[in-house]
């Protein structure tokens, strides 16, 4: 199976889902496993069974985000609105952590025409809180 597969067997995508929703909503560092479990429904040794660690979790969002965002295509409006969360996530995340959002930097870059092309209105509604 290939490792984007794997990121989308139903349970470990809904682990992922609920911690791209606390660590957009907290922040990495302060969002706690707890948080995760909590919006995941499933126990910690079952998180920890799918990913060993908190580091594993953000590396699983983001290889599996980045192959979401390599769908796109080239439509950056889409892109960004659809993917708001893990955006915020990734912005962060560049400052603190640059090794490990590197591949997901490259499938944004491909999906924005030119640096300067990108809509400021577009980009602040993609990494604006959500309501």
């Amino acid at each position: 199976m290939d490792p984007i597969s794997w990121l989308r067997h139903p349970t470990r995508h809904r682990i992922l889902l609920a911690a791209e929703s606390r660590f957009s909503a907290t922040g990495f560092d302060a969002a706690t496993i707890e948080q995760v479990l909590a919006a995941a429904g499933v126990s910690k040794s079952h998180l920890y069974y799918h990913f060993p660690s908190k580091d594993a979790l953000l590396a699983g969002l983001v290889r599996l985000r980045a192959a979401d965002l390599a769908g796109f295509a080239g439509d950056w409006p889409a892109a960004a609105l659809t993917y708001r969360d893990f955006l915020r996530i990734l912005v962060v995340e560049r400052v603190l952590r640059p090794a490990l959002v590197t591949e997901a930097w490259r499938s944004v870059a491909a999906l924005v025409p030119a640096p300067l092309d990108v809509d400021a209105e577009v980009m602040r509604a993609a990494l604006a809180p959500a309501s």
